[in-house]
């Protein structure tokens, strides 16, 4: 196997993400050989063969993609079945807690709450979960 760019790599040429974040933290990988941030699941190039980098080299950008990958833990991963404060919006828009429920189904995101399906009472309705 030799370790050269064959330009297939180019397929899988990652953009630089418009967020801000840094390309390592968004899951984009860089292989040495070719030169390139790539878009890929496996560890090694897919045209050169190459190991791909999944860390940054400077110390800087490690404990930034630390930080951030922190930051994202952080965050409360709701699991269907649990018990949860359920609320809902008053005509003024504002969260109101309603009570406790069991969560059923994960509907969407809504900014700092999701919509879940919710069994609130032995009723089942969907209703705003703070995430």
């Amino acid at each position: 196997m030799s370790m050269s760019c064959k330009g297939k790599c180019s397929d899988f040429r990652a953009l630089r993400p418009k967020d801000h974040d840094g390309r390592y933290i968004v899951g984009q990988k860089r292989c040495q050989t070719c030169s390139m941030f790539l878009n890929w699941e496996g560890l090694w190039c897919p045209c050169c063969g190459y190991k791909l980098r999944t860390r940054p080299r400077s110390t800087k950008y490690k404990t930034q993609l630390t930080t951030m990958t922190n930051k994202n833990t952080e965050k409360k991963n709701l699991i269907r079945g649990e018990s949860v404060d359920v609320f809902e919006k008053d005509s003024d828009g504002i969260m109101i807690r309603v009570g406790m429920g069991k969560l059923l189904n994960h509907i969407q995101r809504a900014g700092k709450y999701e919509i879940w399906q919710v069994e609130l009472k032995n009723e089942i309705c969907n209703k705003f979960i703070l995430a």
